[in-house]
């Protein structure tokens, strides 16, 4: 059985490296990249998803208007 100690030693260890590695300029710059192309995705994604809000609103004139009831966030197309 290995001893906590050591767990905890190796444990610490794989964090500081870990930390090591975010800190690495080209990491940063890699994480910004993926992160500012989910930003693009997801706005992406949001017009979408109005447009076709809008044209399912066109195509059945009964769903244009939103009502407020319990049921209103769940539409059944």
């Amino acid at each position: 059985m290995a001893d906590l100690d050591g767990i905890k030693r190796m444990a610490k260890d794989a964090m500081d490296r870990g930390t090591e590695v975010v800190r690495s300029d080209d990491v940063r710059q890699s994480l910004g990249r993926v992160g500012k192309d989910l930003v693009g995705a997801g706005r992406e994604l949001v017009g979408t998803a109005k447009a076709a809000g809008r044209a399912w609103s066109q195509a059945d004139p009964r769903h244009a208007e939103h009502h407020d009831t319990p049921d209103s966030h769940d539409p059944v197309i």
